[in-house]
């Protein structure tokens, strides 16, 4: 029998991740003030830490709630997908060279598999990266960990090698345009600073 997910007292009984939060629905059945409890949900590889809980005894009104931040979620997705300027399509496994774990892909541009990614980000947008390291993307690696910056949204993440579809034969328009701004802005992080006269003379 798996074991039970709780939030201190509450047992989560239903759960959807969307967008940027996990909302989720609990109960504590033996409480007499708060049975039902509706909050948000961030977690990680190492703790969950749940916001704005409200709970209360009326089983109705907290699975009104429940819906309620789902559906302001869903909103605040669509508001940002209405945005993306790019075509919103999936890269799939014919688009891209195997994931060969015996050649480096440092420097590569590489697709993210759509099982990877929540429903929601299953596209090209969330999906087309660059990777700038970590012991996964070496070659006959024993380590698993690739660190990457997204084209189109500029952010950066860590994935397991395993996540990994492949590098991109051939990249969409858009994402030519963003491969040298991102690798400039790399490399600007990444440039020590010049010496002054006053720094040379210490």
């Amino acid at each position: 029998m798996a074991d039970k997910r709780m939030a201190g007292t509450y047992e989560i009984t239903q759960a959807l991740h969307i967008g940027e939060y996990e909302i989720v629905f609990g109960i504590d059945e033996n409480s007499t003030d708060s049975k039902y409890m509706c909050g948000y949900c961030i977690q990680n590889d190492l703790f969950a830490s749940y916001e704005n809980c409200v709970g209360g005894n009326d089983y109705v009104e907290i699975v009104k709630l429940f819906a309620e931040r789902v559906q302001e979620q869903a909103n605040l997705l669509q508001a940002i997908q209405q945005n993306v300027t790019i075509p919103m399509e999936t890269i799939t496994a014919e688009q891209c060279y195997p994931n060969d774990y015996k050649q480096s892909i440092d420097g590569k541009v590489v697709a993210i598999k759509a099982s990877s990614l929540r429903p929601e980000y299953q596209t090209a947008d969330r999906q087309i990266v660059l990777v700038k390291g970590g012991f996964g993307a070496n070659a006959n690696s024993r380590g698993r960990a690739v660190y990457t910056v997204n084209l189109y949204t500029g952010k950066e993440s860590r994935w397991d090698r395993a996540d990994i579809l492949g590098e991109i034969k051939e990249l969409p328009d858009w994402a030519k345009e963003r491969l040298p701004i991102i690798q400039a802005e790399r490399a600007e992080k990444t440039t020590p600073p010049k010496k002054t006269q006053k720094d040379k003379e210490r």
